[in-house]
């Protein structure tokens, strides 16, 4: 008895039948700034392209955040041609019932735009880890969106 006393002090006990519950880990943190900076490629008519969103999410509540951000294009690898540009973007964040982020993005003001082209919204479901972004930009001339978050880790 002595030693089971000893194996409860220094190794804790557990003398429930049922497992402790989870930590809890709201869906959406409310109050405060919280700023990523998220890396990839989208695809569009000119092909495929480099994209660094810049994401401020504001949350009011634990239902739902404001997002203000930067979307900002360039060459890929793949295709070198394509121009710089860069324009605000608005939308909100919602977790789904698997805990996921669900970004939807509207375009805003351009900061600096390429003749011909147009500003997109997209939208994107992050994995469990809420470090990578796949989605759907908004424009019948375009496709997906994949990026990983760089910033913070």
């Amino acid at each position: 008895m002595r030693a089971a006393a000893l194996g409860c002090l220094l190794g804790g006990c557990w003398t429930s039948s049922t497992p402790p519950p989870p930590p809890v880990r709201p869906a959406l943190a409310p109050s405060g700034v919280w700023h990523t900076e998220w890396r990839g490629t989208y695809v569009c008519e000119q092909g495929v392209t480099g994209l660094q969103l810049s994401l401020d999410r504001t949350c009011p509540n634990d239902a739902e955040c404001r997002l203000t951000g930067v979307f900002r294009f360039t060459a890929a690898p793949e295709n070198p041609n394509v121009p710089d540009g860069a324009y605000r973007i608005t939308g909100t964040m919602t977790t789904d019932a698997r805990d996921e982020l669900v970004i939807t993005v509207l375009p805003g003001e351009w900061l600096d735009q390429p003749e011909s082209y147009e500003s997109v919204g997209f939208t994107a479901t992050s994995d469990p880890s809420r470090m990578h972004l796949r989605g759907t930009i908004q424009n019948p001339n375009c496709s997906t969106l994949d990026v990983t978050r760089v910033q913070p880790r």
